[in-house]
């Protein structure tokens, strides 16, 4: 995770009922989930993994887009940890095939390479 840039990160935030929030477009009022874009990753000099590129690439990704238009992750960062979702006792996670993710999460969140320790980390979780 410290050698590796955070492309995308996908967030989903629901009520105990399992209610998600909604967002009005237009004429229509719809379920919200938000999708960040990192601009930080460069496709062309910054280590990855060729399987994963092909992955996203497959999903329609535009690295070139990303790197113009995306999001500061340490912008992402400093907003995340002042919105109230971060260290906030009543939000639980919930995840699907999240091996990396907290890790990549903190690293946003700290603008820090994780800790050397795995009980360092977790007292960072």
């Amino acid at each position: 995770v410290n050698n590796l840039k955070l492309i995308q990160l996908g967030l989903t935030f629901f009520n105990e009922q399992g209610n998600l929030p909604t967002c009005k477009t237009d004429s229509t009022e719809d379920s919200c989930i938000w999708q960040f874009n990192f601009r930080e990753f460069d496709i062309e000099h910054d280590r990855q993994s060729p399987e994963s590129i092909q992955f996203l690439r497959n999903a329609g990704i535009d690295f070139n887009k990303f790197k113009e238009e995306g999001v500061d992750i340490n912008k992402f960062g400093q907003l995340f940890m002042l919105s109230g979702v971060v260290l906030n006792d009543s939000v639980r996670w919930v995840t699907f095939d999240s091996k990396y993710d907290f890790g990549y999460l903190i690293k946003a969140l700290t603008g820090r390479n994780l800790p050397e320790t795995r009980d360092e980390f977790f007292q960072l979780m």
